[in-house]
């Protein structure tokens, strides 16, 4: 049965397709932000395995998962955690922009980076849950659309440097 590494598995289509995975019978490795989501997990989604890294500190990534046993083989990296703090450029912080850089966008760029070895392994899959302000970018959405429309161009070179690796990327836009 194939392995899946799922951020946003708490609510919305991180939850749906973890429901639906689960229900199919797959091995499913969620990714928690603390030992108490961990836990609010296992409760939630019996048989699945977690891992616990704050998407907020992808600094910390690295170690989080050191400390942690990781899976040997990774079919398929879902990232679909995402946060999103509207304002104008006027009025954002840095703070803000530091915040939804890091969930939306360097996060994922680092898990994918810890994982190559086991994506390549299994000539596996990164799909990117984007959105359509990683498109097209409004007035009030400057921070997050900047993260998305990263998300982006992280999936499009990702896609051609793994390619000769068996490792195939694909982006959703939702919404």
């Amino acid at each position: 049965m194939p392995t899946h590494l799922i951020t946003g598995a708490g609510s919305g289509i991180g939850a749906a397709v973890t429901r639906r995975l689960l229900e199919r019978g797959d091995d499913l490795v969620l990714l928690a932000r603390d030992a108490g989501r961990a836990k609010e997990f296992a409760d939630r989604y019996p048989g699945a395995r977690t891992l616990v890294g704050d998407l907020s500190n992808p600094d910390r990534l690295s170690w989080a998962f050191g400390q942690q046993p990781m899976p040997e083989r990774v079919d398929t990296l879902l990232h679909i955690a995402g946060v999103v703090e509207l304002g104008a450029v006027g009025e954002l912080t840095p703070k803000s922009w530091h915040f939804q850089l890091n969930a939306n966008l360097i996060a994922p760029a680092e898990i994918t980076r810890l994982l190559i070895p086991q994506l390549r392994a299994a000539q596996g899959h990164v799909l990117f849950v984007n959105s359509g302000a990683g498109l097209a970018a409004h007035a009030g959405w400057s921070a997050y659309a900047a993260s998305k429309h990263g998300l982006k161009a992280l999936a499009d070179s990702l896609r051609h440097e793994e390619h000769g690796n068996g490792v195939r990327v694909t982006s959703v836009y939702p919404g």
